[in-house]
């Protein structure tokens, strides 16, 4: 299973479980289509529509590079690790 399927499983089944505060984990993505990209801001618009958010967390420095290229940043927040992604939700 490749990286957007596996993420676009994992967001499914975070939004069908109704979890409004995501934080995904993508130390392990060395790369992310645009296709896996498209899924992300599509779950984001879901989410952030039924009252919730996604936080990107441990992204490496590739991943970064493109996700902050693609102006990506603007529309969502990364954090270094996973702890500080969860702290950003005031929890």
């Amino acid at each position: 299973m490749c990286i957007r399927d596996r993420l676009e499983d994992a967001l499914k089944k975070a939004h069908a479980a109704g979890s409004p505060k995501i934080v995904v984990d993508l130390k392990g993505a060395e790369f992310i289509s645009s296709s896996g990209w498209g899924a992300l801001v599509a779950y984001l618009k879901r989410t952030r529509t039924a009252g919730g958010d996604i936080r990107l967390a441990a992204m490496v420095e590739k991943v970064d590079k493109v996700f902050r290229l693609m102006e990506f940043d603007s529309l969502i927040d990364a954090f270094p690790d996973i702890e500080a992604a969860v702290k950003s939700y005031g929890g």
